[in-house]
């Protein structure tokens, strides 16, 4: 099973709340309803987590002081990126 969540919106909205909240978020809801229906303990879980604010990339899950910097930018008909360089 495999699964996506993607909060889109502007600043100030609530999106990392909904996201992640204290324990009333989406993730954390998520994350506890599979470990308590997982009764024969079979459940692999990997969670990935990336944030995109003024262009900088960072993980909302690690709350890390590294920042990544992506330039996205039109190119005819859809959008590209650079590739990632630190901050």
């Amino acid at each position: 099973m495999s699964g996506s969540i993607l909060a889109y919106g502007q600043t100030g909205t609530g999106k990392t709340y909904t996201i992640i909240g204290n324990q009333d978020g989406i993730l954390p809801m998520t994350v506890n309803y599979m470990l308590a229906t997982n009764k024969d303990n079979s459940l692999s879980l990997s969670i990935s987590a990336m944030q995109i604010y003024n262009e900088q990339v960072s993980d909302p899950l690690f709350r890390s002081l590294t920042y990544w910097y992506l330039k996205i930018y039109r190119a005819k008909h859809f959008l590209k990126t650079s590739k990632l360089s630190k901050c």
